[in-house]
């Protein structure tokens, strides 16, 4: 149901190794927008335990946009998505990151992710990324 896009994988590069095309890229022409202007962050909370049944819910999503959830059991320095249209966003977990899952939020700009999760999920770290904005939200302990 979810399914994993191959420009989305998150590798596992540190920040001090950022790639000289990557970094011209996100340049001067590429600033950050003033604060009135920025998308609002994403949220993501839990409901429920490590280990056990959890609800993740997610907020502040472009509405019926896509996103995508990194999993890491390091936090900084972080990692750069390689690819697709979010190519440089720097996360603040990892290395090493994967895609823990991906989807699409609701008209409301929000999505609701059911899961078991088991005893060696415990203490790893989640961040939800909207593809549409390229906007993280902020890391989540198990």
């Amino acid at each position: 149901m979810r399914a994993l896009f191959p420009f989305l994988l998150l590798l596992s590069v540190a920040c001090d190794e950022v790639d000289p095309a990557v970094d011209e890229a996100w340049g001067a022409d590429n600033e950050a927008l003033p604060t009135d202007q920025a998308p609002p962050p994403v949220i993501m909370t839990m409901v429920g335990s490590c280990p056990g049944p959890v609800t993740f819910n997610l907020s502040g999503l472009t509405p019926s946009g896509g996103y995508v959830v990194a999993r890491s059991p390091n936090l900084a320095p972080g990692v750069l998505v390689p690819g697709g249209p979010c190519v440089g966003t720097a996360l603040r977990i990892g290395p090493p990151t994967t895609v823990a899952t991906t989807g699409t939020a609701s008209i409301g700009g929000t999505a609701s992710i059911p899961v078991t999760l088991p005893p060696a999920a415990c203490g790893t770290y989640l961040q939800p990324l909207d593809v549409a904005t390229c906007t993280t939200g902020m890391f989540l302990q198990l």
